[in-house]
């Protein structure tokens, strides 16, 4: 029985980087020098879950990278913008959520860097929804797949926990919510019309 469903946001409410070449356009536009490369894989190696935990701004990052940029930024460069500017809405998406809204309630739960779902919003590139719940990393502090955010979630959710279904597009993510009773769904965003198509059924 399912009572709420919780959406991840990039890779399922719409199309981030995930299994596609984002990533490397956006390292190619910056133009960077071999140093400058090293800095950017290290710190989205080892500092996107404290900028995920609200910690670290990127913008704030970027005045470190800005030596190694070889090219001439606009005024105002944004990284945070820069990367919300390469993503795409999942026009496939819509749909599922219009049909859920009609059964259960229903939110978001996302590792997010500061300040990018208010951007997100403004570009208005998730569908178009009343989130009664938003658990937003870089708000609480916590991200997935820690148990705490989980557990803050389902609070806020106020259901029992194998009332909810999490659709995420990463695997550690699920087990983690399976952990606490969760219902869940991997999402594939090389195949949006497929995987929002599973959504269905898993809700009808």
């Amino acid at each position: 029985m399912i009572e709420f469903v919780y959406f991840d946001v990039g890779g399922v409410a719409l199309i981030d980087f995930s299994k596609t070449n984002k990533w490397d356009e956006l390292r190619d536009n910056l133009s960077l020098d071999d140093e400058g490369i090293a800095m950017l894989e290290t710190f989205f190696d080892t500092a996107s879950d404290r900028a995920c935990r609200g910690l670290v701004d990127v913008d704030e990052f970027l005045k470190e990278l800005a030596p190694h940029i070889t090219r001439s930024l606009p005024d105002g460069f944004s990284l945070l913008k820069d990367f919300v500017d390469r993503f795409e809405k999942n026009e496939t998406m819509q749909s599922v959520v219009d049909t859920v809204s009609k059964k259960y309630r229903y939110g978001l739960l996302t590792n997010m860097y500061s300040r990018m779902l208010d951007e997100i919003h403004r570009q208005k590139l998730l569908p178009e929804a009343q989130w009664e719940v938003v658990v937003d990393s870089s708000v609480v502090h916590l991200i997935k797949p820690e148990s705490q955010i989980f557990e803050l979630a389902t609070e806020r959710a106020g259901v029992d926990p194998r009332h909810i279904l999490f659709i995420d597009n990463t695997q550690r993510h699920l087990d983690a919510a399976q952990k606490l009773g969760w219902q869940t769904l991997l999402y594939d965003p090389s195949d949006p019309a497929t995987s929002s198509q599973l959504i269905l059924s898993a809700v009808a």
